[in-house]
């Protein structure tokens, strides 16, 4: 770039392919002039290596019988990577029942998280972040924990007499909702027109399951208990008896209280024979009449 008093050049971000002479020339018609400049680029070697990329795609592998979960994969990166693993987003750090490694062979780096008895608390996301100076890789991987039910209370029962309906419900603990059967003594009781069972969730990782039974009748007096499943097992609630089967006559009868349909009277009573030195005390009779009420069916 050229002015009448000033001649710049100017070379941005300039790299080591940028040095050498370099020459500006400059001529009217009077004649012409040359300058000679030697540029010399010191730069920084480009540094050499490869980014983390995955041999091994991440896995989990669940092993003893689902007491240990292992989350692993392994990558090859130029220079060594650092490696930080999270947990719904925040970092994991060792304890008793969590443990990390690397192990190294050439370049190829195994990298492991071992999970000791995992519980429901242990869901969710894990990301394990591998970083060098050429680049940076994440392994993410989704880990779903499901336990058997757990019943901690005894089922109860609730009478609804207007419908003549019966609840036997029980809280279940799980993770997802459990399969569930109603037994009566020693029969699993099916739905009908009469017996219906919902399940419906209280909160996370609880369930209500309810029997519902309509129309009562004496039959379904009984010893009920409730089955839980799930892929990881079973369990089954205390008995609870059902004694006592709502019926119309349950019902608060209607009607009015007495009411008085004519005052007291006094009624006087006379002696037998007024000259006799017998006395007869008298006695005043109080007579109520009150006016039945009659019963509404």
């Amino acid at each position: 770039m050229c002015s009448p008093n000033d001649m710049k050049l100017v070379v941005h971000d300039p790299a080591g392919s940028d040095g050498g002479t370099y020459r500006c020339h400059v001529k009217n018609e009077f004649g012409e002039s040359n300058a000679n400049l030697n540029l010399n680029i010191e730069a920084e070697p480009e540094p050499e290596g490869d980014g983390p990329t995955f041999i091994q795609k991440p896995r989990i592998i669940s092993e003893r019988g689902g007491k240990l979960v292992i989350m692993d994969c392994k990558v090859k990166a130029t220079p060594k990577p650092t490696i930080i693993w999270y947990h719904g987003g925040s970092v994991l750090k060792e304890s008793s029942k969590l443990s990390m490694s690397v192990e190294e062979k050439d370049d190829i780096y195994y990298i492991k998280l071992e999970l000791k008895d995992p519980g429901t608390e242990d869901s969710g996301l894990y990301k394990c972040n591998i970083k060098n100076t050429m680049g940076e890789l994440n392994a993410n991987l989704t880990l779903n924990i499901e336990i058997i039910p757990v019943i901690k209370e005894k089922p109860k029962v609730t009478k609804i007499i207007k419908k003549k309906t019966i609840i036997v419900e029980c809280k279940v603990e799980s993770k997802f909702a459990p399969q569930c059967t109603w037994f009566k003594e020693k029969s699993a009781v099916r739905e009908d027109s009469r017996h219906f069972v919902r399940i419906e969730q209280v909160r996370e990782g609880e369930f209500a399951v309810k029997l519902e039974i309509e129309s009562c009748m004496v039959s379904d007096k009984g010893v009920y208990k409730l089955v839980a499943k799930n892929e990881k097992g079973e369990a089954t609630s205390q008995t609870v008896e059902v004694i006592d089967i709502p019926t119309e006559e349950e019902e608060p009868k209607k009607g009015k209280k007495p009411t008085f349909a004519k005052g007291l009277q006094s009624l006087p009573t006379k002696l037998s024979n007024p000259k006799s030195k017998q006395l007869t005390h008298g006695v005043s009779a109080y007579v109520c009449t009150s006016v039945p009420t009659q019963q509404c069916c």
